[in-house]
């Protein structure tokens, strides 16, 4: 049952922003009234958290489209590259979602980056102006191929 509700999450870093659960927890504490014992409060609390608490997708951190770090669910805005991209910082793979990789930047430091096979998909991730390239990878020191500025 748990394992079934934690693949919701897709398996990133923080399915739940601390502040969140604190809301969830009074909201349900309310929702359900003093009727209920503490722990299954606790018990509701955690599935609501993980259910409508979890992370965006790789597409919602990292994508095209921003004009400053707020614009972006990622906290980050490289505004150099082509219509501005959306994405996060890192300094190991366990801090990007799926399908991205922790890639070293010269200009930007670690960032999540769509991982790619062929420049057709990267297209189709965040649009014209990228191409499917090799960066360097945070967390093995190989290369990685990257949708990155042509």
């Amino acid at each position: 049952m748990v394992a079934g509700i934690l693949d919701l999450c897709d398996g990133f870093q923080m399915p739940l922003n601390p502040r969140r659960a604190v809301v969830i927890f009074f909201a349900v504490k309310v929702i359900v009234g003093m009727t209920f014992r503490r722990s299954t409060i606790l018990s509701l609390t955690f599935a609501f958290g993980l259910v409508f608490g979890c992370a965006d997708d790789a597409s919602d951190i990292v994508q095209k489209g921003c004009d400053k770090n707020s614009d972006c669910a990622g906290g980050l805005c490289i505004e150099g590259l082509p219509g501005g991209l959306c994405t996060a910082n890192c300094s190991a793979q366990s801090d990007c979602p799926d399908g991205t990789a922790c890639t070293d930047t010269e200009a930007n430091g670690g960032v999540c980056l769509f991982t790619c096979s062929t420049t057709e998909q990267c297209v189709e991730a965040v649009g014209t102006g990228y191409v499917c390239d090799t960066e360097t990878n945070l967390s093995n020191g190989e290369d990685v191929a990257v949708c990155i500025d042509e």
